[in-house]
């Protein structure tokens, strides 16, 4: 079967075109990503901006265009958090019905369940761990194992709305960054304590954790030397240090 699988987030837009059998990918013909930052303005205002759905727009009709010559049996698109928590989302929703795409907005729990069951297939096929999902409006953060129980929670911290809420400008200042640890450190604390408490290593996927691997390996984006390496906490630390300082 082939499928045209879309996730439209709050900072990017991912679409893949591949055939899958009995749940799996058996190939894939496409393979890209967006930036849209469509959660632009979203956390104050409420409300889709209009640049951002300029921008949106202009990504929905590429990827249309190339769905509708790869001839999918299936489109599947999910919308996340900027979708959640727009206004005016049924603007963003006739843009993509206008592009051939129909867009179905997911809960921040089904979220992060369907980024658990993604993010584990072959990293962890069998074995308890941990999954973080630092998105543009929101972060998934999830426990469980393969095959078992899954506790996730989605919370209402991403790099555009903490940006948008703390950054003032480049170099980032001290202060702030202090205000987004402490702002991360709150949200933190209400997770369910079954997922503070899961075990086993921890998986990041998005943008974030694959950017910065990308920067510490010191390589334009590539999926195959990305996928799987492993950032350890004090190198986190340090570019957190390097990052916050540029201009």
């Amino acid at each position: 079967m082939k499928i045209a699988a879309l996730d439209l987030g709050s900072n990017t837009f991912l679409l893949l075109l591949a055939e899958v059998e009995s749940g799996k990918i058996t190939r894939i013909h496409h393979d890209e990503c967006q930036v849209t930052r469509l959660a632009q303005a979203v956390d104050v205002n409420r409300a889709f901006h209009p640049d951002a759905l300029v921008r949106a727009e202009r990504c929905l009709k590429e990827y249309g265009a190339k769905i509708r010559q790869f001839q999918p049996d299936r489109v599947l698109a999910v919308a996340t958090s900027a979708a959640r928590d727009a206004q005016n989302k049924d603007e963003f929703f006739r843009i993509a019905n206008e592009a051939g795409i129909p867009v179905k907005v997911i809960t921040g729990d089904l979220e992060a369940k369907m980024t658990f069951r993604g993010a584990i297939d072959d990293l962890v096929p069998d074995g308890r761990c941990r999954v973080i999902d630092i998105g543009g409006g929101s972060t998934e953060y999830i426990a469980g194992q393969s095959g078992g129980k899954i506790h996730g929670q989605s919370l209402d911290m991403g790099c555009v709305r903490l940006t948008e809420r703390f950054v003032t400008g480049h170099p980032v200042k001290p202060l702030e960054v202090e205000k987004m640890r402490l702002a991360v450190g709150q949200h933190l604390e209400g997770l369910d304590p079954a997922i503070k408490q899961g075990a086993g290593p921890l998986v990041a996927v998005a943008g974030t954790p694959t950017t910065l691997a990308a920067v510490v390996l010191g390589i334009e984006f590539d999926s195959e030397q990305i996928h799987g390496f492993r950032l350890s906490k004090a190198v986190v630390d340090g570019w957190l240090v390097k990052l916050a300082g540029m201009k």
